[in-house]
């Protein structure tokens, strides 16, 4: 998933795990683990059923977004986990995503609003799903929103171009 700068927080097997990160910069020793079947959402299974690197940072470090999913049933879903000083993960909420394949939602770089693209087998398509976030738990809340693609030039290398996952704004 990402480091906060003091912890580096990683998630596999239906877990999310929390590491000190040493002086050196070195990872240290493990602080935290979290079995995300144990909070509510759980019925959607565990993130190894959506894509890799299913987890995200807001800007400032105090959460993590993880995104879960099943494949035998229209279920898709991001807990909120808050890092607490000591590097503790704490479970904060959950929303229901609007759409199957729900990637990792990607903070806006003011931590307000979040975004998630669809994507299948690793081929981003089909859907887009905002989010607002709340600034007293971080939890993100599905919020109506709509995009439309820009129409590339037919006779452009544009319109071949594939649709990649966005990176988070840093600003």
């Amino acid at each position: 998933i990402g480091t906060n700068g003091s912890f580096l927080v990683t998630e596999g097997s239906g877990y999310v795990f929390s590491y000190a990160v040493e002086s050196s910069g070195g990872i240290g020793k493990m602080v935290s683990k979290i079995n995300t079947s144990l909070y509510t959402g759980s019925k959607c299974g565990t993130s190894e059923f959506v894509n890799t690197g299913s987890g995200e940072f807001d800007h400032t470090g105090k959460y993590v977004y993880i995104s879960l999913g099943t494949l035998s049933e229209a279920c898709e879903l991001v807990q909120t986990y808050a890092v607490s000083k000591t590097g503790e993960l704490t479970f904060q909420g959950k929303t229901d995503a609007d759409n199957w394949w729900t990637d990792r939602p990607v903070v806006t770089g003011n931590n307000e609003f979040a975004e998630s693209l669809s994507s299948h087998n690793g081929i981003t398509c089909c859907n887009f799903t905002a989010f607002s976030r709340e600034s007293s738990t971080g939890v993100l809340n599905v919020i109506k929103a709509t995009e439309t693609d820009p129409t590339p030039n037919p006779s452009s290398d544009e319109a071949l171009v594939p649709v990649t996952d966005p990176s988070p704004d840093p600003t």
